[in-house]
């Protein structure tokens, strides 16, 4: 199994503590595990016309994505050293790391490198073109102060890094996808239509056939956004109404008024609702989307996962504060690598249970292609719902799914 890390393409490593797999999981599931490292931020996806006129390939961008296929080129020379198959390596990413396998699912470099997939809370908006990138990039070419070739190179890594548009268009930064959109700001994309790496979008690549076309899983977790907390001003109906209305009025005031009757208060918490309604904007129903178009234009199975588990106490991850209670991004990551402990002080028997379980449903699709539970169904037969058991029903969040993806807002999904 080789794991790529998270990080917005923007930061981490392969080597994070409790966000990486280790000895323990490797004795645990009888695998052999790799995990890479890769060029991040401007040095990992920056596009210039500038550069690719001094390529090879005559393109620029998605650096960070040839160091990915190239370790995957490594694992099939030297695996078999470390007792591995190069014929059944599974590759699997959360994040960013997610929509890396997804790029590398629809890019004709990796074509036999990996024979199954899992992706874990992956961006499923890729469209941005190498041409579009070049646009959006000059806000960074000017920051450098540079008109040529060489004084690119000459740049210390320092400045190169002050140079990225964090918070001007493109939005590099990207602080807003913790919450509802607001109409008309897109973030910017780093990986791109290349025509190197991705010579169309892994949609297109799907839709024509010339997929990497081998058996997927695809797992969202329900509240991806609760690690860092809600909005302050988030502290009675009153707020939470006025929150929704101030962000998505700018898609119109309906657009608005029906999002808070699909996320109404009541039962379930302002924290459980808006998490809830903000993780299905960004991440979960575009998912869906991604995962309907994959199922429908290969031949290999595609199955889809939604995390209801919640941690049975708060955890702390990267750094945040420890405030987390509910199925929070990651969640699903730090149960499969077994490293509950690193960020909670003490796992119940649920986190146990449910560590054992997407161990069980996903070691099984590692071995034959299909998870433990039978009657888990290839999407959209069935979407399954994962805990300390695995509970298969028609779909998640379906009618509130139709409502966002009718209405547009698959283009204000996460992108990176």
């Amino acid at each position: 199994m080789v794991f790529i890390h998270g990080g917005s393409l923007q930061s981490g490593n392969s080597d994070q503590s409790g966000y990486a797999p280790t000895e323990q999981l490797a004795r645990d599931t009888n695998t052999v595990y790799v995990s890479m490292n890769y060029r991040l931020q401007a040095f990992g996806f920056m596009a210039l016309d500038i550069l690719s006129k001094n390529s090879k390939t005559n393109t620029s961008g998605n650096y960070g994505h040839m160091d990915q296929i190239l370790a995957l080129k490594w694992v099939q020379e030297n695996i078999r050293s470390f007792g591995g198959d190069p014929n059944k390596v599974t590759l699997f990413g959360q994040s960013s790391g997610g929509s890396s396998v997804m790029v590398l699912l629809a890019s004709p470099l990796a074509k036999g490198l990996f024979q199954k997939a899992w992706m874990l809370s992956a961006s499923p908006l890729l469209t941005k073109t190498s041409v579009g990138a070049n646009i959006d990039n000059i806000v960074f070419l000017n920051n450098t102060n540079c008109n040529n070739i060489t004084c690119l190179l000459q740049m210390s890594a320092h400045d190169v890094t002050q140079a990225v548009p964090w918070n001007e268009y493109p939005f590099w930064a990207m602080v807003d996808q913790l919450d509802l959109p607001v109409k008309g700001r897109l973030d910017g994309g780093l990986a791109i239509v290349d025509g190197y790496v991705l010579k169309e979008t892994p949609f297109d690549a799907w839709v024509n056939g010339r997929s990497n076309d081998v058996p997927l899983i695809i797992g969202t977790t329900a509240q991806e956004i609760d690690f860092e907390g809600i909005p302050e001003e988030l502290v009675n109906k009153s707020t939470y109404d006025a929150h929704v209305l101030r962000k998505l009025g700018s898609f119109g005031t309906d657009i608005a008024r029906m999002a808070l009757r699909l996320y109404p208060l009541g039962k379930e918490s302002i924290r459980h609702q808006f998490t809830s309604m903000v993780s299905d904007v960004r991440v979960g129903c575009g998912n869906d989307i991604m995962a309907l178009w994959a199922a429908v234009n290969t031949d290999s199975p595609v199955y889809r996962y939604v995390v209801t588990s919640v941690p049975s106490a708060p955890v702390s991850i990267f750094g945040m504060p420890q405030d987390t209670l509910l199925s929070f991004h990651a969640w699903d990551t730090f149960a499969f690598f077994g490293t509950m402990q690193e960020i909670m002080v003490r796992p119940s028997n649920n986190d146990i249970m449910f560590e054992a379980n997407i161990r069980r449903e996903i070691m099984s699709f590692v071995e034959t292609g299909s998870p433990y539970s039978k009657d888990w169904l290839p999407f959209p037969e069935s979407v399954v719902l994962l805990s300390d058991n695995t509970k298969v029903t028609s779909g998640y969040h379906s009618y509130q799914c139709d409502f966002w993806m009718q209405n547009g807002f698959f283009d204000y999904s996460w992108v990176n």
